[in-house]
Protein backbone atom coordinates (compact mmCIF):
# COMPACT_ATOMS: atom_id res chain seq x y z
CA UNK A 1 0.00 0.00 0.00
CA UNK A 2 1.31 3.45 -0.89
CA UNK A 3 2.06 5.97 1.82
CA UNK A 4 -0.70 8.17 0.39
CA UNK A 5 -3.42 5.56 0.84
CA UNK A 6 -2.10 4.47 4.21
CA UNK A 7 -2.36 8.09 5.31
CA UNK A 8 -5.92 8.17 3.93
CA UNK A 9 -6.91 5.25 6.19
CA UNK A 10 -5.30 6.94 9.20
CA UNK A 11 -7.33 10.06 8.45
CA UNK A 12 -10.49 7.96 8.31
CA UNK A 13 -9.64 6.40 11.68
CA UNK A 14 -9.03 9.86 13.14
CA UNK A 15 -12.42 11.05 11.88
CA UNK A 16 -14.10 8.16 13.68
CA UNK A 17 -12.20 8.98 16.87
CA UNK A 18 -13.15 12.66 16.72
CA UNK A 19 -16.76 11.76 16.06
CA UNK A 20 -16.69 9.27 18.93
CA UNK A 21 -15.29 11.86 21.32
CA UNK A 22 -18.00 14.33 20.37
CA UNK A 23 -20.70 11.69 20.83
CA UNK A 24 -19.35 10.91 24.31
CA UNK A 25 -19.56 14.60 25.21
CA UNK A 26 -23.07 14.92 23.80
CA UNK A 27 -24.28 11.92 25.80
CA UNK A 28 -22.58 13.23 28.94
CA UNK A 29 -24.24 16.64 28.53
CA UNK A 30 -27.66 15.04 27.99
CA UNK A 31 -27.30 12.85 31.08
CA UNK A 32 -26.06 15.74 33.21
CA UNK A 33 -29.00 17.81 31.95
CA UNK A 34 -31.25 15.16 33.45
CA UNK A 35 -29.30 14.72 36.68
CA UNK A 36 -28.71 18.43 37.29
CA UNK A 37 -32.03 19.60 35.81
CA UNK A 38 -30.10 21.93 33.51
CA UNK A 39 -31.70 23.33 30.37
CA UNK A 40 -28.39 24.79 29.21
CA UNK A 41 -26.75 21.36 29.16
CA UNK A 42 -29.73 19.97 27.26
CA UNK A 43 -29.30 22.76 24.70
CA UNK A 44 -25.61 21.95 24.36
CA UNK A 45 -26.31 18.26 23.69
CA UNK A 46 -28.75 19.19 20.92
CA UNK A 47 -26.32 21.65 19.33
CA UNK A 48 -23.58 19.02 19.17
CA UNK A 49 -25.83 16.67 17.20
CA UNK A 50 -25.52 18.82 14.05
CA UNK A 51 -21.72 18.60 14.07
CA UNK A 52 -21.91 14.85 14.64
CA UNK A 53 -24.15 14.47 11.58
CA UNK A 54 -21.44 16.15 9.48
CA UNK A 55 -18.85 13.68 10.71
CA UNK A 56 -21.00 10.78 9.53
CA UNK A 57 -21.16 12.33 6.06
CA UNK A 58 -17.37 12.87 5.99
CA UNK A 59 -16.71 9.25 6.99
CA UNK A 60 -18.97 7.92 4.23
CA UNK A 61 -17.27 10.23 1.70
CA UNK A 62 -13.84 8.96 2.73
CA UNK A 63 -14.93 5.35 2.30
CA UNK A 64 -16.47 5.95 -1.13
CA UNK A 65 -13.34 7.81 -2.29
CA UNK A 66 -11.05 5.02 -1.11
CA UNK A 67 -13.04 2.23 -2.71
CA UNK A 68 -13.43 4.06 -6.01
CA UNK A 69 -9.74 4.89 -6.35
CA UNK A 70 -8.01 1.91 -4.75
CA UNK A 71 -8.26 -1.88 -4.65
CA UNK A 72 -8.48 -2.60 -0.93
CA UNK A 73 -7.32 -5.94 0.45
CA UNK A 74 -9.41 -8.11 2.79
CA UNK A 75 -8.48 -6.40 6.06
CA UNK A 76 -8.87 -2.95 4.52
CA UNK A 77 -12.27 -3.95 3.15
CA UNK A 78 -13.36 -4.95 6.66
CA UNK A 79 -12.07 -1.65 8.04
CA UNK A 80 -13.92 0.37 5.39
CA UNK A 81 -17.15 -1.56 5.95
CA UNK A 82 -16.87 -1.15 9.70
CA UNK A 83 -16.03 2.57 9.41
CA UNK A 84 -19.38 3.30 7.78
CA UNK A 85 -21.23 1.12 10.29
CA UNK A 86 -19.54 2.71 13.28
CA UNK A 87 -20.30 6.14 11.85
CA UNK A 88 -23.96 5.18 11.65
CA UNK A 89 -23.93 3.73 15.17
CA UNK A 90 -22.30 6.84 16.61
CA UNK A 91 -24.78 9.09 14.84
CA UNK A 92 -27.65 7.05 16.30
CA UNK A 93 -26.18 7.35 19.81
CA UNK A 94 -26.05 11.12 19.29
CA UNK A 95 -29.70 11.07 18.19
CA UNK A 96 -30.60 9.23 21.38
CA UNK A 97 -28.61 11.78 23.38
CA UNK A 98 -30.76 14.46 21.76
CA UNK A 99 -33.91 12.58 22.78
CA UNK A 100 -32.61 12.34 26.35
CA UNK A 101 -31.79 16.06 26.35
CA UNK A 102 -35.25 17.03 25.09
CA UNK A 103 -37.00 14.83 27.63
CA UNK A 104 -34.72 16.14 30.38
CA UNK A 105 -35.75 19.68 29.47
CA UNK A 106 -39.43 18.71 29.76
CA UNK A 107 -38.80 16.89 33.05
CA UNK A 108 -37.10 20.00 34.41
CA UNK A 109 -40.52 21.66 34.31
CA UNK A 110 -42.09 18.99 36.53
CA UNK A 111 -41.60 17.76 40.11
CA UNK A 112 -38.97 15.06 40.50
CA UNK A 113 -40.40 11.60 39.78
CA UNK A 114 -40.21 9.62 43.00
CA UNK A 115 -39.40 6.12 41.73
CA UNK A 116 -36.97 5.82 38.83
CA UNK A 117 -34.10 3.89 40.37
CA UNK A 118 -33.50 1.66 37.36
CA UNK A 119 -33.00 4.65 35.07
CA UNK A 120 -30.43 6.03 37.51
CA UNK A 121 -28.55 2.72 37.19
CA UNK A 122 -28.77 2.80 33.39
CA UNK A 123 -27.15 6.23 33.05
CA UNK A 124 -23.55 5.41 34.04
CA UNK A 125 -23.76 1.96 32.45
CA UNK A 126 -24.66 3.36 29.04
CA UNK A 127 -21.91 5.98 29.31
CA UNK A 128 -19.45 3.22 30.20
CA UNK A 129 -20.54 1.12 27.21
CA UNK A 130 -20.09 3.98 24.74
CA UNK A 131 -16.69 4.89 26.16
CA UNK A 132 -15.46 1.28 26.13
CA UNK A 133 -16.80 0.61 22.63
CA UNK A 134 -14.80 3.55 21.23
CA UNK A 135 -11.75 2.49 23.23
CA UNK A 136 -12.09 -1.08 21.91
CA UNK A 137 -12.04 0.29 18.37
CA UNK A 138 -8.97 2.44 19.05
CA UNK A 139 -7.05 -0.42 20.66
CA UNK A 140 -8.65 -3.17 18.54
CA UNK A 141 -9.31 -4.91 21.86
CA UNK A 142 -11.63 -7.90 21.54
CA UNK A 143 -11.81 -8.51 25.29
CA UNK A 144 -12.98 -4.96 25.90
CA UNK A 145 -15.52 -5.32 23.09
CA UNK A 146 -16.85 -8.46 24.78
CA UNK A 147 -17.27 -6.52 28.04
CA UNK A 148 -19.48 -4.01 26.23
CA UNK A 149 -21.65 -6.75 24.75
CA UNK A 150 -22.12 -8.33 28.18
CA UNK A 151 -23.03 -4.97 29.73
CA UNK A 152 -25.88 -4.64 27.24
CA UNK A 153 -27.79 -7.43 29.02
CA UNK A 154 -27.75 -5.41 32.26
CA UNK A 155 -29.06 -2.30 30.50
CA UNK A 156 -31.84 -4.36 28.90
CA UNK A 157 -32.88 -5.74 32.29
CA UNK A 158 -32.89 -2.27 33.87
CA UNK A 159 -34.92 -0.92 30.97
CA UNK A 160 -37.60 -3.55 31.60
CA UNK A 161 -37.51 -2.76 35.31
CA UNK A 162 -37.80 0.97 34.67
CA UNK A 163 -41.10 0.57 32.84
CA UNK A 164 -42.52 -1.35 35.79
CA UNK A 165 -41.27 1.29 38.24
CA UNK A 166 -42.78 4.14 36.24
CA UNK A 167 -46.13 2.36 35.91
CA UNK A 168 -46.21 1.71 39.66
CA UNK A 169 -45.25 5.32 40.37
CA UNK A 170 -48.09 6.64 38.21
CA UNK A 171 -50.58 4.31 39.90
CA UNK A 172 -49.44 5.58 43.30
CA UNK A 173 -49.56 9.24 42.17
CA UNK A 174 -51.51 9.90 38.94
CA UNK A 175 -50.30 13.50 38.93
CA UNK A 176 -46.90 12.16 37.86
CA UNK A 177 -48.24 10.65 34.64
CA UNK A 178 -46.72 13.37 32.46
CA UNK A 179 -43.26 12.95 33.96
CA UNK A 180 -43.65 9.18 33.74
CA UNK A 181 -44.24 9.30 29.99
CA UNK A 182 -41.08 11.35 29.51
CA UNK A 183 -39.12 8.88 31.63
CA UNK A 184 -40.35 5.90 29.60
CA UNK A 185 -39.20 7.60 26.39
CA UNK A 186 -35.89 8.55 27.99
CA UNK A 187 -35.27 5.00 29.22
CA UNK A 188 -35.93 3.66 25.72
CA UNK A 189 -33.39 6.15 24.32
CA UNK A 190 -30.81 4.87 26.81
CA UNK A 191 -31.54 1.28 25.83
CA UNK A 192 -31.14 2.11 22.13
CA UNK A 193 -27.85 3.92 22.77
CA UNK A 194 -26.60 0.83 24.61
CA UNK A 195 -27.62 -1.36 21.67
CA UNK A 196 -25.58 0.83 19.33
CA UNK A 197 -22.56 0.66 21.63
CA UNK A 198 -22.89 -3.13 21.60
CA UNK A 199 -23.09 -2.98 17.80
CA UNK A 200 -19.78 -1.08 17.67
CA UNK A 201 -18.25 -3.74 19.92
CA UNK A 202 -19.45 -6.49 17.56
CA UNK A 203 -17.93 -4.62 14.63
CA UNK A 204 -14.59 -4.41 16.45
CA UNK A 205 -14.60 -8.18 16.86
CA UNK A 206 -15.33 -8.56 13.14
CA UNK A 207 -12.47 -6.17 12.31
CA UNK A 208 -9.91 -7.96 14.49
CA UNK A 209 -10.96 -11.61 14.18
CA UNK A 210 -13.07 -11.59 10.98
CA UNK A 211 -15.77 -13.20 13.16
CA UNK A 212 -19.39 -12.13 12.83
CA UNK A 213 -20.95 -12.37 16.30
CA UNK A 214 -24.08 -10.28 15.68
CA UNK A 215 -26.54 -13.14 16.12
CA UNK A 216 -24.54 -15.38 18.45
CA UNK A 217 -24.74 -15.76 22.21
CA UNK A 218 -21.53 -14.57 23.82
Amino acid sequence: MSAYWEHHLFELRDLILMMGGLVEHSLEHAIRALQERSDSLADLAEEEDQEIDQYEIKIDDYVVTYISTHSPKAHDCRFLLIATKIGTDLEEIADQATTIARRARLLNQKPVFKTAGSIALMLPEVQSMVRKAIQAFVQQDVNLALEVIRQDAFVDSQHRQSKQEVEEGIKADPSQAGAGIHLITLAKALERAADRAASIAEEVIFLVDAQDVRHSKI
